[in-house]
């Protein structure tokens, strides 16, 4: 039983560094021989966040799904906290990606993500992991900032805040903060929470933070130039696509493909602001969003992804990008944007 703990750790601090390959190794040895039944459930947990991180659904769901149906039958409070919020995150990016592609299975996910939020929720304050409950917070506040209440999920953001560990400065949490402080107006705190999780990850060496950060520092400096200029020059886009290329990169080195995705969509906006339509459309075309489709036309592949942004509660910023579309001679997608 101690050896299955130890290698619990260890699979999930290779997890936790981007060591992905070398922690499914790990995890599934427990998987094959534990001998202690929580270890067994918590490796299923840990196997479907890798596999959620990859972008591979249906053995995320999988592993979730069986790591839920053991936490219930062993009343593990805790591990029942946990898939649920891992499960409503999954259903979220789901109907997210869905958006303008199936709008019906959008939809669904949109219902399990509401059900799961709901259980982690109920189960949370059994746990007396401080993580867990920020984690219930946050999974909330995202929820109401996707639906449209930013003050809101900045108040439940902040209660999140409070059960952070003293001197933690991870993407997990200051990054969707820094979203809500984006959508009211407050940007520059925005970047202040960005810069802290970039310093945080440089000093432990933390690839995903790091990515995630530098992609949403890139989407910060890209609307910092917008709001000063109605014609900005192309130079000063400068910094903003050094932030996201490298984000770009990292994304695509540590295999995090929602993150891989989010920055194509980026770095899409960047090019058409600064008037290249065809490189744009490139960094879409060969992001992961359209997988599966690859006879998507340009007209369908723009609404979908307008779609997306609605959805995760960025009507405005789709609304941005509906009117550069226009200027470019790109009509039809108006629609997605109201």
């Amino acid at each position: 039983r101690k050896i299955d703990e130890v290698r619990l750790q260890v699979g999930e601090s290779l997890k936790l560094s981007s060591q992905l390959d070398s922690a499914l190794r790990e995890l599934k040895l427990i998987l094959d021989s534990s001998e202690s039944p929580s270890s067994y459930r918590w490796a299923l947990n840990h196997i479907g966040d890798i596999y959620k991180l990859r972008s591979n659904i249906d053995e995320a769901l999988k592993n979730y799904e069986l790591c839920e149906r053991l936490a219930l039958e062993a009343n593990d409070r805790e591990l029942i906290a946990e898939v649920s919020a891992d499960l409503a995150e999954l259903h979220m990016r789901e109907a997210e990606r869905l958006s303008g592609l199936d709008n019906k299975l959008s939809m669904h996910n949109q219902d399990l993500y509401k059900h799961y939020l709901d259980l982690e929720t109920a189960n949370v304050n059994e746990s007396s992991s401080r993580e867990a409950r920020a984690r219930s917070y946050r999974n909330r506040a995202k929820y109401a900032r996707a639906h449209g209440d930013a003050e809101g999920s900045i108040y439940l953001y902040e209660k999140a805040l409070e059960f952070q560990d003293r001197g933690t400065a991870s993407h997990q949490l200051l990054i969707p903060y820094a979203k809500a402080l984006r959508l009211v107006n407050r940007s520059e705190e925005a970047i202040k929470q960005v810069e802290a999780v970039l310093n945080w990850s440089h000093q432990i060496n933390a690839l995903r933070s790091e990515a995630i950060a530098r992609q949403y520092k890139g989407l910060l400096l890209l609307e910092r130039i917008l709001s000063i200029s109605s014609d900005p020059d192309a130079a000063d886009f400068k910094d903003a696509a050094h932030e996201l290329g490298l984000a770009l990169k990292l994304h695509e080195e540590i295999g995090f493909q929602q993150g891989y995705q989010e920055t194509s969509v980026d770095l899409f906006e960047l090019e058409i602001q600064k008037g290249n339509f065809e490189s744009g459309l490139q960094f879409l075309r060969e992001s992961t969003l359209f997988e599966g489709h690859p006879d998507i036309d340009n007209q369908t592949m723009f609404v979908s992804v307008l779609a997306q942004l609605t959805t995760n509660g960025e009507g405005k910023r789709a609304n941005r990008i509906v009117s550069r579309l226009k200027v470019l001679g790109i009509d039809n997608v108006e629609q997605q944007g109201e």
